[in-house]
């Protein structure tokens, strides 16, 4: 075949790759896992961000470990009003 030449398609061909690119619509279950996954890591890594930062202000400072102390209060408090606004904006 030539680089020129034109390719044809069957008759059919996208109708039969539609069905197989088909998802199917997520269940109830799978939709209720997927935001209890969101919040979970919203709630984690707001923690973590606020102990990364405590830890880098305390070795700056040389205060350890009262930074990080805070920082992670600090994210846990953050973390739960993520949580908190998520969870009302979804209106569940």
């Amino acid at each position: 075949m030539r680089l020129n030449q034109r390719v044809t398609i069957p008759p059919g061909f996208f109708e039969s790759c539609e069905e197989v690119l088909m998802y199917p619509a997520p269940t109830d279950f799978a939709k209720g896992l997927a935001f209890a996954t969101r919040l979970g890591l919203e709630l984690v890594v707001a923690v973590a961000v606020g102990a990364v930062l405590g830890y880098g202000l305390d070795r700056w400072l040389g205060s350890e470990p009262w930074a990080m102390i805070v920082g992670v209060f600090l994210g846990g408090v953050a973390g739960i009003l993520n949580v908190y606004r998520t969870v009302m904006r979804s209106g569940t």
